[in-house]
């Protein structure tokens, strides 16, 4: 009786075993009972932020943003690109900034010089806001030339003189 009750167990955990075993090779790889490949978890990104695929910033769309007044703690801000708009009379800066609930843009600043015009945007925090996340937000700012580009290199003034 004990043996019978011995390879009675045995059976029920080989069962128990096979149900939680890998996958028997029908789910359309090559037949040997190998598993199918997963991505590894480490490995880095390589596709566009874009879920249309485009692949590039001049393809995601930039959420048109307005400045604010009473923001606080007012500071240059880096910017991704600038492109001059509306037949040379205004310029939209490309960036990435946080929601808008937390704050946004204060102001922009051109100086133009003969060889360049130096573009500073200035970006601050709503002093009123609570809960802020951390939430790279793609946004356009569009400022007036007060003077056209004639063929003057556009420099980020956050990131200095390149």
């Amino acid at each position: 009786m004990r043996r019978s009750s011995i390879v009675g167990l045995v059976l029920l955990l080989s069962l128990v075993g096979a149900a939680c075993g890998e996958p028997s090779g029908d789910e359309g790889d090559s037949g040997a009972g190998a598993p199918p490949s997963t991505p590894d978890p480490d490995s880095p990104v390589t596709s566009s932020p874009d879920p249309g695929g485009g692949g590039g910033i001049d393809d995601m769309k930039a959420m048109p943003v307005m400045a604010h007044e009473g923001l606080v703690d007012v500071m240059p801000h880096r910017y991704e690109e600038a492109k001059v708009v509306d037949s040379g009379g205004a310029l939209d800066i490309y960036f990435y900034d946080g929601i808008e609930e937390c704050g946004g843009v204060d102001h922009a600043q051109l100086t133009y010089e003969a060889e360049r015009v130096t573009v500073n945007l200035f970006t601050g925090r709503n002093p009123k806001a609570e809960v802020c996340t951390e939430q790279a937000v793609y946004k356009v700012f569009t400022v007036d030339l007060t003077e056209p580009l004639d063929g003057r290199k556009l420099v980020d003034g956050a990131r200095g003189a390149n």
